[in-house]
């Protein structure tokens, strides 16, 4: 089925991060609390996703060819181009425990770096419509 108005033409938005387990909020245009936009992103990339895994391997005896069924874990992977280079932005980059030098020109990318662990919120608008994404955890 055709849905017209199902169709997504955005006009802005916003990405958002707060600490893991932070609760979707309740007016999703101005989210309060610990929500910290994280700054400008690409007019023309404005997000991709793409999922991986979940493929089905079949365990089968000479007795029974489809025995067992079992599927590999499916991990789902967003990606949005920063344009606001900042100590936020790089640290999703370079990794959480990305030091800071004490001069802003110049942080210190580790050597074994940790990823950034944060809930997610999305939203997009689109004329009257707003579409929002958020995840407790990515």
């Amino acid at each position: 089925m055709l849905a017209d108005n199902a169709t997504l033409v955005i006009g802005t938005g916003n990405y958002f991060l707060a600490p893991v387990g932070t609760a979707a909020p309740a007016d999703l245009l101005n989210p309060t609390g610990p929500w910290e936009n994280m700054g400008h992103t690409s007019l023309e990339d404005i997000m991709t996703v793409e999922s991986d895994g979940g493929e089905a391997t079949v365990l089968g005896t000479l007795q029974a060819p489809q025995l067992r069924t079992t599927y590999s874990t499916r991990t789902e992977t967003m990606n949005i181009i920063l344009q606001q280079w900042d100590a936020t932005g790089l640290k999703l980059f370079f990794g959480a425990n990305m030091a800071d030098t004490g001069d802003e020109r110049f942080m210190g990318v580790p050597g074994t770096p940790q990823p950034t662990k944060a809930a997610f919120l999305v939203f997009y608008i689109d004329g009257e419509n707003v579409f929002g994404i958020w995840a407790p955890a990515v």
